[in-house]
Formats: structure tokens, sequence, C-alpha cells
């Protein structure tokens, strides 16, 4: 399983192989619904309105006006696979691809539209969008991961270097003119030598 997404009573979880599984009674017990798509399914997010958007590979997604029972495509304005969605203030949702972009779903409108952002590493706009995710799980790994590279990249460029520094011998300076075998050194003039 990839994704949980509630809202009241409604359960949606959606996995690999174009699993969807929903629970109409808070989780008590699932049934599984015929999915749009047949490879990995990775976010899944429930609109104000109710429709339900489910997001895959290569940019693909899908949405139901009818809670979850009949999916369409929505044309893809992006590559990147999703990787969470989470609903806003104003009942739309903001889906984050592995892209490092945002795409926000208006509910009115039924299309997804890249949200202007300034360039960023693909994973921090992944991160970013699992930080504010409403599983608390997700968004404190969210917070984690960026602690953890934001440590990895300072250790990378202050530390390492620095423990190289320390740790590692100097290298012995070597003149290429005194490692010449005997040989060839009656060739150099003794000036140079």
């Amino acid at each position: 399983m990839s994704a949980i997404a509630r809202s009241g009573q409604k359960v949606d979880i959606v996995g690999e192989q174009g699993l969807v599984l929903r629970s109409d009674d808070a989780g008590a017990s699932y049934s599984a619904v015929p999915g749009p798509y047949t490879t990995s399914l990775f976010c899944v997010a429930v609109a104000g309105n109710g429709d339900v958007l489910l997001g895959g590979l290569r940019g693909t997604a899908f949405v139901s006006t009818d809670q979850g029972y009949r999916f369409d495509a929505l044309s893809s304005v992006s590559q990147g696979g999703c990787a969470n969605a989470v609903r806003v203030n104003d009942g739309g949702l903001l889906v984050g691809n592995q892209l490092g972009q945002l795409l926000r779903y208006a509910a009115h409108k039924q299309s997804l539209k890249l949200m202007p952002m300034p360039p960023m590493a693909p994973l921090s706009g992944l991160l970013a969008t699992w930080a504010f995710s409403p599983i608390k799980f997700q968004a404190d790994m969210g917070i984690l991961l960026a602690f953890m590279f934001m440590g990895n990249m300072v250790a990378a460029l202050v530390l390492l270097p620095a423990l190289a520094h320390f740790l590692l011998p100097a290298p012995v300076p070597t003149s290429p003119i005194k490692d010449i075998p005997n040989e060839c050194s009656a060739a150099i003039p003794e000036s140079v030598r």
C-alpha cells in the first residue's frame, strides 16, 4: 500500500499494480474497487467537494467525481510520478511529484495545473509535500529526511575534507629529475640535475 486518504467515514487506499481499496465504515471493512490503472499508484486525496484524485507513474492522474466509483484520466502536465497529494484550505489539492514540482487540482475545473515555483532539487520538492501531509507519520518522516539530507550535505562539504586533511598523510614532494634512472641521467646536463 502506498497512500491512504480519509474523508468522513470513507477511507481510500492505493498501492502497487493499480490496487484501490475502499471502506465506507471508517476502516472496519474494505472492498476492492476496479482501478483505472494497472501499474503502481502512489497517492490518493479527497478534494473538498468529494472528488477523489489518484496519482501514479509518469505523471498519470485520475479523478472521480462520484466519490471513487468511476475514474477519468486527467491530462498530464508533467512526466514526474505523483508522490503525495494534500488538501488545501479552499478544498483543492496540491500534488507533489518526483521532479520536485507542485501541481494544483482545482475541483471546479477538474484539471491539474503546474504551480510556478523557483527551481529546486527534485527530492526537496518531494520533502516539501511530505512535511505538510495530513498523515502524521509521513509528515514526521518528511521533516526527518530533510534534516538528514541537510546534515549529509554539511558533512560532505565540510566534515569529510577536514577529516581528510588531518587523517591522511601529507604527500611527500619528489623531484622528477632525481627519480630518473641512471642510464637516462647521462643525457641531462649537470646544471639541470
